[in-house]
């Protein structure tokens, strides 16, 4: 009887920490505000599972430092600076374990002293167009091939991880109509090449971002009186080139909001529409063109704040807030994300079982590639333990006796792609 009542009890508790873990989804936490201070306009990049923010615009002064935050301690650390100087507006992006600086403004005072005022107007400065790669081994910046379209600042950067690529475009260059062009440039020439122009118009502070084997880029402001922004979205097929409108976000038209990108989910959060600073998020699914409202990001209404991804969570960071710059920094985990482990469904002929179990459990499987494999992972999301399946089916006897009573989640990996996922329990 008594084991019968552990066993109980372990299930019950372990339900109960189901019950809290599945609420704690589409959900923001915060983290330790940035450690460089207040600011806005900053770029991001990630590396590993450092999530970096550099340059900016902090209380009426460019800046040109480089901070990295660990996702594993939650603790910011002053790296090398950006060695092309104070600005703020420049484009960031990852790609191969380096992080990517592009452009931007040295604005000049006049702008500062407006900017301050009504938070807005074109007013001159320096506009660049160098372009810098950070290296986290060695902590330091290489400049690389300048970029051929003229300096700008606010424009769209997007790194492609299939074709080692970058896209860059649109933009302003102290201009009122802004720009509408596109380039690439290619990692393993050192070049840069124009391509199709961007053609939903001339814009700036336009969001961009990498999902589905496609770029996106929408939003900004292309000029217009009325809301300073816009909510249209267009589709970069990199394979022929070409461009296409996709489903427009749903909320109102913006410009200078945040993004981050998780399994092919866009997430955009906050912006300016006309004099309304927003705070609400859309999830875009690239896959089947569909938005969706989620939670709204947890500051008053804001704009130009940086986000970035790390491992199946979503980082929003700085910008401003309330008309003031700020240094506060949250993480989302989305509704399709438990702790880092997304639930995709079970594909047929996939499944784990006994459940619960004593820790000896089996998979059974079938339609899986050569070198596949099954991860295991404990509800903080750290990997515990991993077995190879060397065949396309049949049953693999896993041992997880050595693990403690509790939940767990399998991840199969076929093809560097995850194929299955789902929860099981060990009780004893």
């Amino acid at each position: 009887m008594a084991n019968r009542n552990t066993f109980k009890f372990y299930v019950t508790s372990i339900f109960v920490a189901l019950a809290f873990i599945l609420n704690a989804q589409n959900t923001w936490t915060p983290k330790a505000d940035f450690a460089g201070g207040h600011r806005e306009a900053a770029c991001g990049f990630v590396i590993g599972n450092t999530g970096y923010y550099s340059t900016g615009l902090s209380v009426d002064t460019d800046c040109g430092d480089l901070w990295g935050w660990n996702q594993a301690n939650n603790i910011w650390t002053k790296e090398a600076a950006f060695p092309g100087g104070v600005r703020m507006g420049s484009g960031g992006a990852s790609l191969n374990g380096y992080g990517y600086v592009l452009g931007g403004e040295h604005p000049s005072n006049c702008f500062l002293a407006e900017h301050r005022a009504s938070h807005g107007g074109v007013c001159g400065g320096t506009f660049f167009y160098d372009f810098w790669q950070y290296s986290p081994d060695s902590n330091a910046w290489t400049q690389l091939l300048s970029f051929p379209g003229g300096g700008r600042n606010y424009a769209v950067m997007v790194a492609d991880p299939q074709d080692t690529a970058i896209y860059y475009g649109t933009g302003n260059n102290n201009g009122v109509r802004y720009l509408d062009d596109w380039w690439v440039y290619k990692i393993s020439t050192a070049t840069w090449a124009q391509l199709d122009s961007f053609p939903g118009g001339p814009r700036y502070s336009a969001v961009g971002f990498y999902a589905n084997g496609s770029i996106y880029v929408g939003t900004g402001n292309d000029g217009d009186s009325t809301y300073g922004g816009t909510n249209d979205m267009w589709q970069y097929n990199i394979g022929t080139g070409k461009w296409k409108q996709v489903a427009s976000l749903p909320g109102a038209p913006r410009r200078m909001a945040a993004e981050f990108v998780i399994d092919d989910h866009a997430f955009i959060c906050e912006g300016v529409s006309g004099t309304t600073y927003l705070n609400d998020m859309w999830q875009y699914d690239a896959v089947n063109d569909v938005w969706k409202a989620v939670a709204a990001y947890p500051q008053s209404g804001g704009y130009s704040a940086t986000g970035f991804t790390i491992n199946n969570k979503g980082y929003v960071g700085i910008g401003t807030v309330a008309l003031k710059d700020t240094s506060t920094f949250w993480e989302y985990t989305p509704s399709d994300t438990v702790l880092g482990v997304a639930n995709v469904k079970n594909v047929q002929g996939i499944s784990l079982y006994p459940n619960p179990s004593k820790g000896m459990v089996q998979l059974s499987y079938t339609g899986l590639a050569d070198n596949s494999q099954v991860k295991i992972i404990d509800i903080l999301g750290n990997t515990v333990d991993a077995h190879a399946i060397t065949n396309s089916q049949g049953v693999l006897k896993l041992n997880e006796t050595k693990l403690s009573n509790g939940i767990y989640f399998y991840q199969v990996l076929s093809a560097d792609k995850q194929t299955s996922t789902g929860k099981f329990v060990i009780a004893r």
